[in-house]
């Protein structure tokens, strides 16, 4: 690839200076409205273990899997650990996220009450949290572009892509654009017990463009 660079090309990239910080996403580092773009993958709502999917990468960055790994485990968005003390839904967060939470809530199969309930909530408030962060440091007409995916819990559709959508319209994130793509290779293949709740395992992939308006 550098092969292929002109040289006037090559001295730009060469004296480029890059800036990498760790911060927690519900507690950015910034002054408000000092952001001008902000690009994110959140982890999606299927509870993967991102931790422990990502703990050869984690292991190469210096975390310790005795003090560091455990920590950042439980506060990563999306961990499959649940806190003590979970919070209610709220209203802000629309009400495709509400009314998927209480389907979740009320269905019939093992935990559905108990454990994946707090987990869909805690994960919920996790997410509304960080778009709060961004809304704050994101300057006005700053753009914010979000790669999301849809999932299930058993045979109850989760559309995160909408739930992002109207946690958004919530904090004055504006719906400038999106892009869907078909995901054959979903996680949700991994699972026997899928074909049970439902017999097709793709899924979709949006890219969602935010723009914040002037003043807000």
């Amino acid at each position: 690839m550098i092969s292929v660079l002109d040289r006037d090309t090559l001295n730009l990239v060469q004296s480029g200076k890059v800036k990498v910080e760790v911060a927690s996403s519900e507690s950015l580092p910034n002054d408000d409205n000092s952001v001008h773009f902000v690009l994110s993958s959140p982890p999606y709502c299927t509870r993967i273990d991102y931790a422990v999917a990502t703990f050869p990468e984690l292991a190469i960055l210096g975390y310790s899997l005795e003090s560091d790994f455990p920590q950042l485990r439980r506060v990563l968005i999306g961990t499959s650990t649940v806190s003590r003390s979970v919070c209610s839904p709220l209203s802000e967060w629309g009400s495709c996220c509400n009314n998927f939470l209480q389907a979740v809530g009320s269905h019939k199969s093992k935990a559905s009450k108990t454990y994946y309930y707090k987990n869909h909530v805690q994960y919920f408030d996790s997410i509304y949290k960080s778009l709060s962060e961004i809304q704050r440091v994101l300057a006005p007409k700053g753009c914010c572009v979000l790669v999301i995916q849809d999932s299930y819990y058993k045979d109850v559709y989760n559309n995160l892509p909408q739930v992002i959508v109207e946690m958004g319209e919530s904090l004055n994130l504006y719906l400038n654009d999106r892009y869907d793509f078909s995901f054959e290779r979903s996680m949700a293949r991994i699972n026997p017990n899928t074909r049970i709740y439902r017999k097709g395992y793709g899924s979709t992939e949006s890219v969602l463009c935010f723009v914040k308006k002037r003043g807000e």
